[in-house]
């Protein structure tokens, strides 16, 4: 005869009952000896219930291909007549770009051959899309920061529909970010609207964020 009190069992019932136990569940604890004697241990403190949980599957990371472009060779051309030649072949420069150009830190070389390689911004998450990071990312694909002259070569070699080819509106070059007049850090790049073909300056500083639809332009690594 059970030891049990009948509100014991009743009181078990309603418990089991309310956890949502049907009696499969009911039956299977009666048939395990060993379930019953690890749930005593549980109740006497001798042993604790250890859950396991879900596991969200990590996202593979994508992987970063760069896109190479075509080589360039620098011309010797100095800032200011740079920006006459870019006018003067109807490109547009806008006035920060013009700003960039005249200052003693854009410096120029001659015939040296530049080998440019893209990161689209479609690769990055937004949250990676930070000027920063995606500087970290090219040194540990040891890419090579550009000099800020390679901005009016690849828009001179570069054509708008070879942007669209690669579904960007704008190549930003990672020079080195250069101060004009106005105090701000400044990278050049060049873009594609209705308006025509564009040479532009945008914001360089560390925390700047980009639009996906961008490619950022390093330097294949040296040899």
């Amino acid at each position: 005869m059970s030891s049990y009190s009948e509100g014991q069992i009743h009181q078990l019932a309603d418990q089991m009952e309310s956890a949502g136990l049907t009696p499969k569940h009911v039956t299977r604890l009666g048939q395990s000896f060993d379930t019953m004697l690890n749930i005593r241990r549980v109740l006497d403190g001798e042993a604790t219930f250890q859950f396991n949980q879900a596991v969200e599957p990590e996202t593979p990371k994508k992987i970063i291909m760069p896109i190479a472009l075509k080589p360039v060779t620098s011309d010797g051309v100095s800032g200011k007549d740079g920006i006459k030649d870019l006018e003067k072949a109807r490109y547009n420069v806008g006035d920060w770009v013009k700003d960039v150009m005249k200052q003693k830190v854009y410096v120029v070389t001659n015939g040296k051959v530049y080998k440019p390689v893209v990161l689209k911004g479609e690769d990055f998450t937004d949250d990676e899309r930070v000027t920063s990071n995606i500087r970290k990312v090219a040194e540990e694909m040891k890419l090579v920061t550009p000099p800020a002259q390679l901005a009016r070569l690849l828009r001179k070699s570069v054509s708008d529909e070879e942007l669209e080819q690669m579904g960007l509106y704008a190549l930003i070059v990672m020079h080195q970010p250069i101060t004009g007049s106005g105090g701000f850090p400044n990278v050049l790049g060049l873009y594609r609207n209705d308006e025509g073909r564009w040479l532009n300056a945008y914001f360089g500083h560390a925390g700047h964020r980009w639009y996906r639809d961008l490619g950022f332009v390093f330097l294949a690594p040296q040899e």
